[in-house]
């Protein structure tokens, strides 16, 4: 499951999903299944099982609980950063057309230069208005919805690789202990 994309700020350098906690996003050590964020949300979600439920959930369990869970979540998101991007880059569109008529004034240039002009002032729009951040985010979102099946996959193959063998060790994050 080692897959890349843009990163976040659109800038081209990659994200390897090893990297990111696939539930909030966060970065995380390689050798993790979440971040530390999450693995304290995990503890605080197991103390209340146990106390409550009087049932021990693992962190495999937890995780698949919680991928599962915030696949609707991330989907409405993507939506909505795709939306954004589309009619930030409708705006860029119509301004530049206007900008580039107003500045000519009415007079008339070659179809070849027109589209130079609108390209050149589309791209100075995009600075300005932080696009790349529009555009990042889109691609960022776009990255975890595509690996979160396969870690779900992942997930349940642990999960029922534990449920037929269980003399097998539990994967944990090694900063979990018991006392």
């Amino acid at each position: 499951m080692n897959r890349t994309s843009n990163n976040r700020n659109g800038t081209g350098s990659s994200i390897n999903s090893d990297e990111i906690c696939m539930l909030c996003g966060k970065s995380k050590k390689e050798n993790k299944l979440v971040c530390y964020g999450c693995f304290r949300i995990y503890k605080e979600d197991r103390v209340e099982s146990i106390a409550t439920d009087l049932k021990d959930i693992s962190i495999v369990e937890w995780t698949l609980k919680k991928a599962e869970d915030s696949s609707t979540t991330l989907k409405e998101e993507f939506s909505q950063a795709r939306a954004d991007l589309d009619n930030f880059k409708d705006e860029i569109r119509d301004q530049a057309y206007q900008d580039v008529k107003t500045a000519l004034g009415g007079k008339a240039v070659p179809k070849d230069d027109f589209s130079d002009m609108l390209e050149k002032r589309r791209q100075k729009l995009w600075q300005e208005g932080d696009g790349d951040r529009f555009f990042g985010r889109f691609k960022y979102l776009e990255f975890r919805i595509i690996n979160l099946p396969p870690l779900v996959k992942d997930l349940k193959e642990k999960i029922a690789a534990h449920n037929e063998s269980p003399s097998m060790p539990e994967t944990q994050n090694s900063e979990e202990t018991e006392e």
